[in-house]
């Protein structure tokens, strides 16, 4: 067997694809993920080898190096040559490591809390507001924003305990994650609008957030749930009539008829 890191550009890896016979159908989605990632400057060379059998097949690698054409870049990879071809059945069936356990690598309290603050918070800022679309979030952007977003922690204990206070309605990513959201307008006023929410205190019947607690408290006895688009929605439409001081007598979301709403 012998290794070598390598410098991998769209011409070798073409090279390299040709050789490749035995290898899964490739995933489009993954492929195109992986190569915004290399655009981008996320990608780094973590020593994961794209390996060849002894008689020269590709055995693991076809969507990297397919994202290295796609993306017109060149990348550094540990090269291995020699391998058993029977290892290909074994290959990839080890369980993959999430943004939670990159954070907690690091050290990072409430690591899975906050790996699904900013997943959530990340997708509401590139306009996936109901966490939807086809892009993944990458493990490198999640650590990132954290890195700028430390507070987030705080932000997390606060969700904590208006999560005991709302009887579990809501739990304390979500929460956090709103008055992130909302915090971004006006910190105070995400504060109050939660704790009302959560805690049901001094709210007025005609209130945006009284319905909202009403619509989330119906959602978590029913049957039939809200839609997590249309969750967040409603959220958002909620928050929207608390600022502009507006006391609708209903609070829904057509998606029929209204465009997302935008936070205000």
């Amino acid at each position: 067997m012998t290794t070598e890191v390598k410098d991998v550009t769209p011409k070798i890896a073409r090279e390299m694809l040709s050789m490749n016979e035995i290898n899964r159908n490739l995933n489009d989605r993954h492929v195109l993920f992986l190569s915004k990632e290399m655009k981008n400057g996320n990608w780094m060379f973590d020593g994961s080898p794209i390996k060849f059998s002894k008689d020269g097949l590709l055995l693991d690698g076809q969507h990297r190096l397919s994202a290295i054409i796609r993306s017109n870049t060149t990348q550094k990879f540990l090269i291995v040559i020699g391998i058993s071809n029977d290892a290909f059945k074994v290959m990839d069936t080890g369980k993959l490591r999430s943004s939670a356990d990159a954070l907690n690598i690091k050290g990072v309290p409430s690591y899975t809390t906050v790996a699904a603050c900013a997943k959530f918070i990340l997708n509401n800022q590139k306009g996936r507001r109901w966490a939807g679309g086809d892009e993944k979030t990458s493990t490198t952007e999640i650590i990132t924003w954290y890195e700028n977003n430390k507070e987030i922690i705080e932000l997390i204990k606060d969700g904590s305990r208006l999560q005991s206070l709302f009887s579990n309605i809501m739990t304390k990513a979500p929460i956090a994650s709103w008055l992130y959201l909302f915090g971004e307008v006006d910190s105070k006023d995400a504060s109050l609008f939660m704790n009302k929410l959560c805690t049901g205190l001094d709210l007025e019947i005609n209130s945006p957030i009284f319905l909202l607690r009403k619509r989330l408290t119906e959602d978590k006895i029913n049957k039939y749930k809200i839609p997590m688009k249309d969750k967040t929605a409603l959220m958002i439409k909620a928050w929207n009539y608390h600022r502009l001081g507006k006391t609708p007598k209903f609070l829904r979301f057509s998606r029929n008829t209204e465009t997302f709403p935008v936070i205000k």
